[in-house]
């Protein structure tokens, strides 16, 4: 949904020069808000199911907790009809999310496949721009994968 859209748009993109840090952080804002609000829609985001013990809101904390990030909770809407927040979370724990969290489990089919393939491969691609030394080879691959992406 949001191809070629500037991932920040309060800058003007001939004044700005990203880093790899700031470009992880708002890639995956984008990536866990498009997630989150998909999943915050569904009637059952806050609503046990006959059979389930847990709300999708409480399986989706349980899961980010059991991968190791302690501190991430929902917080309701302020308004009935307004949008789920989430806490806000630091650089590595994102990562950790990015790589660990099992998006198949919360979507199924081939959308949920798609949905993990995208954070799988951003998590791949970061991992590349952090590499300390990096052949032509390496260069020429992440530009064909960043593309691809």
């Amino acid at each position: 949904g949001r191809k070629n859209s500037n991932l920040l748009p309060f800058l003007e993109q001939q004044h700005c020069i990203p880093d790899e840090l700031h470009v992880m952080l708002r890639i995956t804002d984008v990536l866990f808000e498009c997630l989150f609000f998909e999943l915050s829609v569904k009637s059952t985001f806050n609503k046990k199911q006959k059979n389930n013990e847990m709300t999708i809101r409480e399986q989706v904390e349980s899961t980010i907790h059991s991968i190791g990030i302690n501190i991430f909770k929902f917080n309701e809407p302020e308004k009935p009809k307004g949008k789920w927040r989430w806490t806000s979370l630091m650089g590595p724990d994102k990562l950790t999310i990015l790589e660990k969290f099992p998006i198949t489990t919360f979507i199924l089919g081939q959308r949920g496949k798609e949905i993990q393939k995208l954070w799988h491969d951003f998590f791949f691609l970061y991992k590349t721009m952090r590499k300390i030394n990096l052949t032509d080879e390496d260069i020429v691959n992440f530009e064909l994968s960043a593309r691809q992406w």
